[in-house]
């Protein structure tokens, strides 16, 4: 009969976590001196990361106001980012379906 020993094993695991914020997706870009980066932002970075150890969140981005004196007083012409979605508190707004003139104005200047 033979005699078994157990052999334990032990590994010490490195989890390497990076908090990302930025509009753009990250990548990874390699230095000519072999240094890993997390890019846009050049964060410096182990060599082993991946993308599943980046925790990527993209920032909810204002939205655009303008007040604009028109023929019936003060119209309210808003720009929301997040949505693509142009909307003003003018008349026209609605007789256009959507493409009154404070909203062209308004697309005009975010070109």
């Amino acid at each position: 009969m033979g005699l078994f020993k157990l052999i334990e094993l032990s590994y010490i695991v490195m989890v390497h976590r990076y908090d990302y914020e930025h509009i753009y997706p990250p990548m990874f870009y390699t230095s000519h001196e072999d240094k890993h980066y997390l890019m846009p932002l050049g964060i410096e970075v182990h060599p082993e990361t991946t993308m599943d150890d980046v925790n990527w969140t993209k920032p909810k981005l204002k939205k655009e106001i303008e007040h604009i004196q028109g023929s019936m007083g003060i119209y309210k012409t808003t720009y929301d980012p997040n949505k693509k979605i142009y909307k003003c508190t003018c008349m026209g707004f609605w007789r256009s379906k959507g493409n009154c003139k404070h909203v062209k104005a308004l697309k005009e200047k975010n070109k």
